[in-house]
């Protein structure tokens, strides 16, 4: 009797064993078939949104347990990389991770009624926002905020570096000038490197652009960091004040924002699982100290919040594009 149930129980936990193995293979099975993720980035590598992205895509692999795979496609003011995105299939499922100009200015920028990204793509997450800076060579005769109001009031217009035309840095000039009674001639660049480049070597007076892009010269000295070009400073300068110190103005100009997108067409719950899994991820202590030295801010939105912010700015740079056209017509720069 005793034997026999010995073997009864070897027999069973034989029987377990080879469940669970078979358990283990189908399950390896679907992940294996389970697609990758494709994060795609709007920016070339190397930049602040991409730096991001790798950073956020290696923490959701880890927590889900998943493949994601990151992808660059920049070009077009972003709307290369936000189509990719909203034309992608079920099974190459992709989010874009971008900046909100992306969302907010390329259409007014490109001229394309079929580009609605408001309309196709849906808000997962606000990352966090990048303070957007005012900076000349440190010791030259323009490194002072004095100097830069001045310089709004010469004749001809002083060269202004902006990363593109059209950026938020270019229309948060266009706005202060204005205010001011002033001009600038701005001088657009291929993205922040050729910028900074043109300030280094005093071909332009001042130049703009996202703090990733020239925190590293700030500390080392390189150059100076004259205001924050937005309505309140940023906790990562401390001592550097916002343009609205110098020149007040009568609508708040929205802050750089990055953050994540899915298609409109997915479910709702897979995009609110997606949502609660980038959440978690970017909150994390260790990645968020990640996040702040590229110079990235708090807040963190969810999709509800976020999406009624990009919908407020949407207002907002549709009256600064059109400024932009009026002032261009008119004066031949800013």
């Amino acid at each position: 009797m005793k034997e026999e149930h010995m073997r009864d129980t070897s027999r069973a936990r034989w029987c377990a064993g080879i469940l669970m193995g078979t358990m283990a293979l189908l399950a390896a099975a679907c992940a294996a078939a389970a697609p990758a993720l494709r994060v795609v980035v709007s920016l070339p590598a190397g930049g602040g949104v991409d730096a991001m992205a790798r950073i956020v895509a290696q923490g959701l692999a880890k927590r889900c347990d998943c493949s994601v795979v990151v992808e660059n496609k920049p070009g077009a003011s972003g709307t290369i990389a936000a189509r990719a995105v909203i034309n992608s299939s079920s099974s190459e499922p992709s989010i874009l991770a971008s900046g909100n100009q992306e969302i907010t200015i390329a259409p007014f920028l490109i001229k394309d009624p079929y580009y609605r990204p408001m309309h196709d793509l849906q808000p997962l997450l606000q990352v966090g926002t990048v303070a957007s800076v005012l900076f000349a060579k440190a010791g030259g005769e323009w490194a002072s905020s004095a100097a830069f109001l001045r310089s709004l009031h010469r004749s001809p217009a002083i060269g202004i570096g902006v990363p593109g035309v059209g950026t938020p840095m270019h229309l948060a000039l266009s706005a202060v000038a204005g205010e001011a009674g002033g001009a600038f001639l701005a001088v657009p660049y291929k993205g922040a490197p050729g910028v900074v480049m043109a300030v280094l070597s005093q071909s332009v007076a001042y130049g703009t652009a996202g703090l990733p892009a020239v925190s590293s010269l700030i500390a080392n000295g390189g150059v100076r960091a004259l205001a924050v070009l937005g309505s309140q400073s940023s906790s990562l300068l401390p001592g550097v004040p916002a343009i609205t110190s110098y020149v007040p103005l009568r609508e708040k100009i929205p802050e750089i924002s990055y953050g994540f997108f899915a298609p409109s067409s997915w479910p709702q719950a897979r995009r609110r699982q997606l949502e609660a899994d980038l959440k978690a991820v970017v909150q994390d202590p260790d990645i968020r100290k990640k996040l702040e030295r590229l110079g990235i801010e708090k807040p963190v939105m969810g999709a509800a919040a976020y999406e009624a912010e990009l919908k407020s700015q949407l207002k907002y740079y549709g009256h600064a594009m059109a400024r932009l056209a009026k002032t261009e017509s008119g004066h031949g720069h800013q």
